[in-house]
């Protein structure tokens, strides 16, 4: 009895492990892995510029300007991104690595979904939109030149701009 006890404590800790090992490459949902979401671009694209809206500048409201997740999170929570009238999508993040608190600027947040506002073919490409109607996840690029991720009051946060993943998956309306 005991010996299926810890056997059953034993499965559910390596599956909970396992489900935070998702990697931070990006996976566009169909052709790479999974199925495909069929989500509008459009609506993608929406969310992108409903996370734009959500930008304040670090200079006037530090906490504000940043999507942060505590470390802890050893259940490798999805939290959804509040997209209001989002359409076809569901915007989530994911806490990959339960360490350390994890901080990134909502316009890497942005920039990650869309690739940027003037995205090159390339940053399009690479973003989850470039993943089209597919929907994907990709481990949030954030702009390692943005002098804010090395100055004194960020590295004081204990905070680093990575261990997160981000996901683009079909709303159930």
């Amino acid at each position: 009895m005991l010996l299926s006890a810890l056997l059953s404590v034993s499965a559910l800790a390596s599956g909970v492990l396992a489900t935070c090992g998702e990697p931070t490459k990006r996976i566009c949902f169909g052709p790479d892995g999974g199925d495909s979401q069929n989500v509008d671009p459009a609506d993608i694209l929406y969310a992108a510029t409903v996370v734009r809206g959500m930008i304040k500048d670090p200079k006037k409201s530090f906490s504000g300007a940043f999507w942060s997740m505590p470390a802890g999170d050893f259940g490798c929570a999805e939290w959804m991104v509040d997209i209001p009238e989002s359409g076809t999508v569901l915007t989530l993040i994911k806490k990959v690595s339960p360490r350390y608190n994890s901080s990134v600027l909502f316009e890497d947040v942005a920039n990650t979904i869309d690739g940027g506002p003037k995205a090159t073919e390339e940053q399009l490409k690479n973003s989850l939109l470039g993943c089209g109607k597919n929907g994907g996840m990709i481990g949030i690029q954030w702009n390692s030149s943005n002098p804010i991720y090395t100055s004194e009051r960020y590295l004081a946060t204990g905070a680093k701009p990575d261990g997160l993943i981000m996901k683009i998956v079909r709303a159930q309306n």
